[in-house]
């Protein structure tokens, strides 16, 4: 995958606590561009995302990138399974 830019995002597990109210934003650009995903959604999107966990702690934390391949967000999953396009997330600000 020969993406033009990527966003790094991380969550920890133990503060994550999805609600069919709760959206979480991620800022992917200084031109004011938003990925506004709800936490249920994203609940079900991390099931598929790495979950890094020490041996030593009750919990983890999922570290995932976000690509921007020409006008498409995809966010990187484990491996062998396929990458979760959230362009339709995508909020563009205008100031």
């Amino acid at each position: 995958m020969d993406a033009t830019e990527n966003y790094w995002f991380q969550i920890n597990e133990r503060t994550f606590k999805p609600r069919h109210y709760f959206y979480f934003m991620f800022i992917c650009e200084d031109e004011g561009q938003i990925l506004i995903i709800p936490s249920l959604t994203l609940n079900d999107m991390l099931k598929r995302v790495k979950l890094d966990k020490k041996k030593e702690k009750d919990f983890g934390r999922w570290h995932f990138i976000v690509d921007k391949i020409e006008n498409k967000y995809l966010l990187r999953t484990i491996k062998g399974e396929e990458n979760i396009e959230v362009t339709n997330t995508l909020i563009i600000l205008r100031f």
